[in-house]
C-alpha cells in the first residue's frame, strides 16, 4: 500500500477508525519532511471517532497527473476481483456462496459502489458417463469446502466448484491473503468482453489440476485462503517453497476426486444441453454440406486398389440431392445422410451416413444393409478416444465427417478380403490414444 501510494505522491494520510471504537488512529507521511529530519519514526495521532469504521488513503503532492479513464477503468475492473472475500454480491447466486463476515463491507470508487458476483456453479446429476446420469438422479452442487493441513503444518482452507459455463476468463484459483486477493486476480469484466491473454497468465492454473490450456478443466474454480504461508512484499505472490505448493496440489486433488463427487469424472462426461443441441445441429448441417459434395464423386469411382487419380473429375455427375429420413433411436437427435454415388462402371451405390452416441461401439463402422442395399457409415460422437477434446468447431467438424466418409466408402469399394483391416487397426490406435489420454489428464495425475 505504501508503495504504491508513494509511486503517486510524496505524501500519504492514513486515517482509520476501529470497529467498536469511539475514536480513530492517524498518520502523516511526508517524504519530504522525512529526508529533512533524517528520521524513521512516524508520529501515530488520535483523533475523534465516526459513526462507522473503515480507513481512509489520501495522497498529495503529486509526481504524476491522475489516472486517465483507461487507468481508472482498469482500477474499477480489478478493485472488486481483489476484494471479494468482504464483498456482498449484488446479485447473489444460491450455488455460489462466499464466506459469511460479522461486518457488512462496502468498496467505493469515483463515488460508484463496486461489487463482485460470483459465477453460478454447476447443479446436475452425476454423469456415469458421457451418454448422461442415471435416470431420475438427482441435481447436486458441484462445490466442496477445502479445508486442510500440510506436512508443515501450514494451513488452506476455502472452496472449489465447477462453472456453469465452462470459460478461460473466469477458470482457476484465486489465493487470499486474510481476506485480500494477491494471486489468480482477474479482473471484473462486463457482459460480452473478454480478457487479454496476458492478463490471463496471472490466473493460477497449476498444470496438475487443469492441465493443457484450453481443456475441459477450464470450468474449474475456487478460492483459497493461503495466510498461513505469507505474502511477498509486494502483495503479488504466495511466499511458499515449491514442495509446500506440491503438496497443496496434490491434497485439492484428492479432494476433487472423492465420490460421490469425483470432479474429474463429472468433466470428462458432462455434456450441457446446448452444446449437445449445437452437436446436433452442427452434424446435420455437415452431414448435408459433405454428402452433397462426395455424391459429386459419381462415376469417378471405381472397383479395386488405390488410384492416384482424383476422385473428383470432370466426368463427375450429381445423381439426385441428399435424402434425409427421421431416425427415432439416434440419440444425438441428428438425421440420417442418404446419399448415391454412381462407379465407373454406372452401378449405383446406397450410402447412408449416421451418428451415434455409444462408447462401446468403434469410432467408425461400415455395415451393409441387404434388405434395403445400402451400406451404412456409422461415426461413433462419444467413443473413448474423443475424451477430454473441446466441442469441436463447425470447420473441424467438417473436417472429420469429410474424412470418415472418405474411410467408409473407400472401405466398400475396395476389393480386398481384408478391406476393413485399416479401419479396424485405426479404432484399436484411437481407443488406445484415448486411454492414455485420461490417465495423463483426466484424472489430474499430471505433474506440475
Amino acid at each position: 500500500m505504501k508503495a504504491a501510494a508513494f509511486w503517486w505522491g510524496r505524501k500519504l494520510e492514513i486515517t482509520t477508525f476501529p470497529i467498536r471504537q469511539n475514536f480513530g488512529w492517524q498518520i502523516v507521511i511526508d517524504l519530504d519532511m522525512v529526508e529533512d529530519v533524517r528520521s524513521g519514526e512516524i508520529v501515530v495521532k488520535k483523533v475523534a471517532g465516526r459513526p462507522f469504521p473503515g480507513t481512509t488513503l489520501r495522497i498529495s503532492d503529486l509526481n504524476r497527473g491522475m489516472p486517465t479513464k483507461p487507468s481508472r477503468d482498469k482500477i474499477r475492473s480489478y478493485l472488486p476481483s481483489i476484494y471479494r472475500s468482504f464483498l456482498k454480491e449484488e446479485n447473489p447466486l444460491p450455488t455460489a456462496s462466499s464466506d459469511e463476515h460479522e461486518f457488512e463491507f462496502s468498496l467505493v470508487f469515483d463515488g460508484e459502489p463496486l461489487f463482485y458476483n460470483r459465477p453460478e456453479l454447476l447443479n446436475v446429476p452425476v454423469w456415469t458417463d458421457r451418454t448422461g446420469p442415471e435416470a431420475k438422479a438427482p441435481s447436486v452442487l458441484w462445490r466442496k469446502d477445502i479445508d486442510f493441513s500440510i506436512a508443515s503444518g501450514k494451513r488452506i482452507k476455502g472452496w472449489v466448484g465447477l462453472q456453469v459455463s465452462m470459460t478461460r476468463d473466469l477458470a482457476g484459483f484465486f489465493l487470499h491473503f486474510r481476506g485480500k486477493g494477491i494471486g489468480g486476480v482477474l479482473p471484473v469484466i462486463q457482459d460480452g468482453e473478454t480478457v487479454e491473454d496476458s492478463v490471463l497468465q496471472n490466473a493460477y492454473k497449476p498444470k496438475s489440476i487443469f492441465g493443457q490450456a484450453g481443456s475441459s478443466k477450464e470450468r474449474i474454480i475456487g478460492e483459497l485462503d493461503v495466510s498461513d504461508f505469507g505474502k511477498t512484499i509486494t502483495t503479488d505472490d504466495v511466499t511458499w517453497t515449491p514442495e509446500e505448493q506440491g503438496e497443496v496440489n496434490e491434497k485439492i486433488i484428492t479432494r476433487m476426486k472423492e465420490e460421490p463427487l469425483n470432479f474429474f469424472h463429472q468433466i470428462k462426461c458432462y455434456v450441457p444441453n446446448g452444446r449437445i443441441a449445437r452437436e446436433a445441429r452442427i452434424s446435420r448441417e455437415t452431414n448435408e454440406d459433405e454428402t452433397s459434395i462426395l455424391a459429386k464423386a459419381s462415376r469417378s469411382i471405381d472397383h479395386g486398389p488405390a488410384s492416384v487419380t482424383s476422385l473428383v473429375s470432370g466426368s463427375a455427375q450429381v445423381v439426385g440431392t441428399p435424402q434425409h429420413r427421421n431416425n427415432p433411436d439416434e440419440v444425438l437427435a441428428v438425421e440420417d445422410s442418404e446419399f448415391h454415388l454412381v462407379d465407373a462402371a454406372d452401378h449405383s451405390h446406397h450410402f447412408v451416413l449416421r451418428y451415434v452416441r455409444d462408447r462401446s461401439k468403434p469410432f467408425l463402422e461400415v455395415t451393409e444393409d441387404h434388405e434395403q442395399n445400402r451400406h451404412i457409415v456409422v461415426v461413433n460422437a462419444i467413443h473413448p478416444g474423443l475424451d477430454g477434446l473441446p466441442a469441436l468447431e463447425d470447420r473441424y467438424e467438417k473436417l472429420v465427417t469429410r474424412l470418415m466418409l472418405a474411410l467408409g466408402v473407400a472401405e466398400t469399394f475396395l476389393d480386398s478380403p481384408d478391406k476393413a483391416e485399416v479401419r479396424r487397426k485405426f479404432d484399436e490406435m484411437l481407443s488406445k490414444i484415448g486411454s492414455v489420454l485420461a490417465l495423463e489428464e483426466g484424472d489430474g495425475n499430471q505433474v506440475a
